[in-house]
């Protein structure tokens, strides 16, 4: 008889790129056990905190209602009109956004499989919407949307990241991920060349797998490695992700082989309201970015402008801001604007963040603490080097100034004068593990490393100083689902590397008789494994007040009592099944355990397992 072999996938991290991993391994036919460092409150890493925009391809307005047909208020319309957002633009962007450094193997895969991706989160219950704040406008009751960033996650603000996490949580949960909560990964197990498992807590403890699926984000919430990778500057940063994201995955694939990939000393990061602390669980808000700044001018502490604020839309740009702050003295920065943009920012762009009003420049100097002679300054150069007129358009720029603002460029002096104090709040890294379009961890060698795959922001060599917005949720969702499959996949075809010949093909002997290398001295450390798929017609049941045993499918079961050679243990269990077929791997010798047997037609009887430091492992039967 064949017997297809179900593997253990375990999973690091249960954000966006976990969780698209999990479902993918889970639906390509694996047990799959899901690791989450913090509790239940904390599900979701970084995306929780998000705007929930995804950025990905599509050749027109047929794709986009194929995925939804919600509308914001007011956008209600007729039809629609969606140039396409080709495969070669999606490329074409983020790698020049890149400066031309981003894998192009990473970038092609991320835009083939961006539509279809979308429509897999759909298909699980993720509800996405159109977006004015975007660029999506209705005219004549026709609804224009600008390339790409079209959809985000039904939601309100920085919330609506959560609503990508719920219905994937509640489906992973549905098909049967066992979801492990507050279990961080401590060390990958390699074994015979490959994965073995998944050491979890202070490493004490190993989840025996197949694979390992790292998805533990960045190193953002790490002072030590912000210090020692991004600059001094950042290691009292604040975070606008989850706290949990402290490198631990990252560092862990490392030490089992994989290499190192990408700009570690980059990030992404927005300016934001410095009112608000760093979110703590999934369910806290985040501090909002200030994304207004295209509107108006960014000065420093010192009054004088540093960056260009326009140099194009805005949601490829706000990235840069965070940066650009975090090298002006104190780290602070402050967004102004006059009335012709004031009201807008406060609506779109601005979130809960009280802003600071004067009626005049003098006046506002003093209240956000900047020398008054050099706002001033600043101002009147800035206003002469806008072009003549009011509107405040994209054609528009500044000329003879440094640094110049390339668009959206109008004059501030309609008062009263509004400013928001912004600082540096950093989202995710952009260094991590390296890895080919199919999520599987390369060595030093370029080659994979067996058994070991990883996805999202713990990896590296897509983005390098900027990427554009939506590119982010994108690439976890992406290469979560393909290292998940992937890793199913090739851990099924894969024999384990501990697996051993069927007993039914090898003659029975007595207890007590081992062959050479069975006994205890040559055998006793050879780990064993009980596999539950060869006993179908037997119920597997644990034992009140004993460790949990795993069982179904092709499950290992943990160990507590044994028996003294592998010979004696195929026979024990034989005839507790009166001629079943078992099969024998590696048996972790961790805890004890108790495995009850029952059969129709046969006698139940209890299995127990345990190491005997002198003797191997030693079985004791009672039958129920």
């Amino acid at each position: 008889m064949t017997h297809t072999r179900t593997p253990t996938i375990v999973v690091a991290g249960a954000g966006l790129t976990g969780l698209s991993a999990a479902i993918s391994a889970r639906e390509a036919g694996a047990r799959v056990v899901l690791l989450e460092k913090g509790s239940r409150e904390d599900v979701g890493g970084n995306a929780a905190f998000s705007g929930g925009l995804f950025l990905f391809c599509y050749d027109g307005p047929d794709d986009l209602t194929s995925i939804t047909e919600d509308f914001e208020p007011g956008m209600k319309a007729d039809r629609i009109e969606a140039p396409p957002y080709t495969r070669h633009a999606y490329a074409a962007e983020l790698s020049a956004m890149s400066g031309g450094r981003a894998e192009s193997r990473l970038v092609g895969a991320l835009a083939e499989r961006s539509l279809d991706t979308v429509r897999w989160l759909a298909a699980k219950g993720v509800r996405f919407t159109f977006n004015r704040t975007l660029g999506a406008e209705v005219r004549d009751r026709v609804l224009h949307i600008p390339p790409g960033q079209v959809l985000t996650c039904v939601g309100e603000g920085m919330s609506r990241g959560f609503e990508v996490i719920r219905p994937l949580l509640a489906h992973a949960e549905r098909i049967g991920v066992e979801i492990h909560w507050s279990t961080p990964l401590a060390e990958v197990r390699r074994g015979d060349g490959r994965v073995t498992g998944a050491a979890v807590g202070d490493g004490s403890r190993t989840v025996p797998a197949d694979a390992v699926v790292v998805a533990t984000g960045g190193f953002q919430a790490s002072r030590e490695l912000r210090r020692g990778h991004l600059g001094p500057e950042w290691e009292t940063v604040r975070l606008r992700g989850t706290r949990l994201a402290t490198g631990d995955g990252i560092q862990a694939a490392l030490r089992a082989g994989a290499e190192r990939a990408g700009t570690w000393s980059s990030c992404h990061s927005a300016a934001v309201d410095p009112t608000v602390p760093s979110p703590g669980r999934s369910a806290d808000s985040p501090p909002f970015p200030l994304h207004g700044f295209w509107l108006g001018v960014l000065v420093n502490r010192d009054g004088e402008r540093f960056v260009d604020e326009g140099p194009g839309p805005w949601i490829r740009n706000y990235s840069k801001m965070g940066r650009a702050i975090m090298s002006q003295p104190g780290c602070e920065a402050f967004e102004i604007f006059d009335q012709r943009t004031a009201a807008r920012v406060a609506d779109e762009f601005a979130g809960a963040a009280v802003p600071i009003v004067a009626h005049t420049v003098v006046e506002l100097a003093g209240r956000i603490g900047v020398p008054a002679d050099r706002l001033t300054h600043t101002l009147e150069m800035f206003n002469n080097a806008c072009p003549p007129g009011d509107t405040v358009s994209e054609d528009r720029g500044t000329s003879g100034i440094t640094p110049p603002k390339s668009r959206w460029a109008a004059p501030l002096n309609r008062p009263p004068y509004v400013a928001y104090p912004a600082v540096a709040g950093l989202t995710f890294t952009f260094g991590g593990i390296r890895i080919d379009p199919d999520g599987r961890a390369l060595g030093a060698n370029g080659a994979p490393v067996p058994g070991l795959y990883a996805a999202g922001e713990a990896i590296g060599g897509l983005f390098y100083g900027d990427y554009p917005g939506g590119a982010a949720l994108m690439r976890a969702a992406v290469f979560g689902r393909a290292a998940g499959h992937t890793a199913a996949t090739e851990a099924t075809s894969a024999p384990h590397p501990a697996r051993r010949p069927h007993p039914a093909r090898r003659p029975r002997r007595g207890p007590g008789t081992c062959p050479a290398g069975n006994s205890p001295a040559g055998r006793s450390s050879a780990p064993l494994l009980l596999r539950a798929a060869h006993v179908p017609e037997f119920g597997l049941h644990h034992e009140r007040g004993l460790p949990q045993a795993a069982v179904g499918g092709d499950d290992v079961v943990p160990p507590q009592r044994g028996v003294q050679c592998l010979a004696d243990l195929e026979n024990l269990v034989a005839h507790l099944l009166q001629g079943g077929q078992t099969c024998l791997g590696d048996l972790e010798r961790e805890r004890p355990f108790a495995l009850r047997m029952r059969g129709a037609g046969h006698e139940s009887a209890v299995l127990q397992l345990c190491h005997h430091s002198r003797h191997g492992l030693r079985p004791r039967i009672a039958t129920a």
